[in-house]
């Protein structure tokens, strides 16, 4: 009792009506599969299945691919240096492939536990973004079609604190009025 696709069985397909390539069929479980190499999007058209003892079935088999790029992150731009609690300039996302679908934002450069942000834009704006007390990492997160997700590399925006204003301790003269031009003298 033998099956059709058992040694070195093969299917000989087409795509997009280019030069028959043929592909290895594998067995398991009562089912044969063939894995394509490197496929582009367009008609996979199988047409015959060449058995290990060179018997050859012509089969009309189609289907259609849609085959989508690598997710590719790209690069986010610009590392700035801000005071407290002021919004950074605008971040832009370039170089990627694939669509952002969300940005994420950490306090450390690792992202270990990022917090995430529901733009969906190449371009995270300075009002997305908000103020910020402290030193922020930020990314985006790209998707092509059905492929894993990809992070871009990530920026920091430093937050430098704002200076505290200074008390008055003392003032020579310690007096409320002085005569123009008298000079004075402050301890902070």
């Amino acid at each position: 009792n033998r099956t059709p696709f058992s040694g070195n069985a093969q299917v000989s397909y087409t795509i997009n009506g280019g030069s028959t390539q043929t592909a290895p069929i594998t067995v398991s479980s009562g089912s044969a599969s063939a894995v394509i190499a490197s496929p582009v999007s367009g008609t996979l058209q199988l047409s015959k299945i060449t058995a290990a003892n060179d018997c050859e079935t012509a089969i009309t088999s189609s289907a259609s691919l849609s085959v989508d790029p690598v997710s590719v992150g790209g690069a986010v731009s610009a590392p700035q240096t801000i005071c407290t609690n002021t919004s950074p300039a605008d971040l832009t996302l370039s170089g990627q492939v694939g669509n952002v679908v969300r940005w994420e934002k950490s306090v450390n450069a690792s992202f270990s536990s990022p917090t995430p942000i529901s733009s969906t834009s190449a371009t995270l704006t300075s009002a997305f973004i908000g103020n910020l007390t402290v030193d922020t990492y930020f990314r985006a997160v790209v998707k092509s079609g059905v492929c894993s997700e990809a992070t871009s590399s990530s920026v920091l925006i430093m937050v430098n604190p704002q200076p505290v204003g200074p008390t008055l301790l003392t003032k020579t003269p310690n007096v409320s009025a002085i005569c123009f031009g008298t000079g004075v003298s402050a301890t902070f």
